[in-house]
């Protein structure tokens, strides 16, 4: 069975600056894009309030594990103090989602919200295990009535 979960996006980065990149002794370079979000009140997460951060990372050819009745697992959210994980997508993937954080997170009154569907660990979700992603969908949303 698969669990929704949905978070608005807060924040994105992804590095612009060539001098960065050369520098760049860590694992944050222009084939990564991090979107930062928060689950509020979800009773999952004991009503919680709980942070989320997913790093895309470009792959050439991404290799994806499947559930037993043929779902494409997307990565995994790991749980402790947040949710996080990194999902590999290929550079077509990884330029549409730039492109389309790019055009619409910095709008006034626009909103992003990410659905996730969790395939959940058969002993629950506890703290420091992981759920397997199945659904990433973003939409924009509007503030108007």
């Amino acid at each position: 069975m698969t669990t929704t979960i949905r978070f608005p996006l807060n924040t994105w980065q992804h590095l612009y600056s060539l001098q960065q990149a050369v520098q760049q002794t860590g694992n944050f370079s222009g084939n990564q894009l991090l979107v930062n979000g928060v689950i509020r009140s979800e009773a999952l997460f004991d009503q919680r309030d709980i942070p989320v951060q997913i790093a895309f990372s470009q792959s050439a050819t991404p290799q994806y594990k499947m559930t037993a009745d043929n779902q494409i697992i997307l990565g995994q959210l790991f749980r402790d103090d947040t949710l996080h994980t990194e999902i590999q997508i290929d550079a077509p993937v990884f330029a549409e989602l730039k492109k389309n954080l790019v055009e619409y997170i910095g709008l006034e009154g626009i909103h992003i919200v990410v659905t996730a569907g969790l395939i959940l660990p058969a002993n629950g979700w506890q703290q420091n295990t992981a759920a397997d992603i199945v659904q990433l969908d973003y939409a924009m949303k509007g503030d108007g009535g």
